[in-house]
């Protein structure tokens, strides 16, 4: 919770923003924002997701957890993570239209636009993500 209100409210991306007398950014709008943030909640589940997927880990011996029981925890996490992506994509997609692009833009094998011309590695998510909710289901 805290994590996803830092990012949220708290951090400033590139110094995107600077901070008003209430604290709120401004600048950046929210859907921008809020794509962001999914992101970056994304990426801390992802990375939370390796922790209890070895059968004889050390972490399960530290907390004394069954690797049976482990894996109840680690498929709730992985489908925070899809939440999380599914956010992101359809908040960036939005963010597109606000900049007068289509949602579709974000599959162009070679990015077009000002604001993704050092970023290659959008469309490679794009695909990734695509092939990742095809195959969870």
């Amino acid at each position: 919770l805290l994590w996803t209100f830092y990012w949220l409210h708290d951090h400033s991306f590139n110094g995107a923003w600077a901070p008003t007398n209430a604290g709120f950014p401004e600048g950046m709008p929210m859907t921008e924002r809020v794509a962001r943030t999914a992101g970056q909640v994304a990426v801390l589940f992802l990375s939370v997701l390796l922790f209890g997927t070895t059968r004889h880990g050390t972490l399960h011996k530290l907390l004394g957890t069954t690797f049976e029981r482990a894996i109840g925890v680690h498929r709730i996490l992985g489908y925070c993570m899809l939440a999380a992506v599914l956010v992101h994509a359809v908040m960036w997609a939005q963010r597109y239209r606000e900049w007068g692009r289509s949602g579709w833009d974000i599959f162009a094998v070679i990015p077009t636009g000002k604001e993704s011309l050092d970023n290659f590695t959008v469309p490679l998510a794009a695909y990734s993500t695509v092939i990742l909710f095809l195959a969870m289901g």
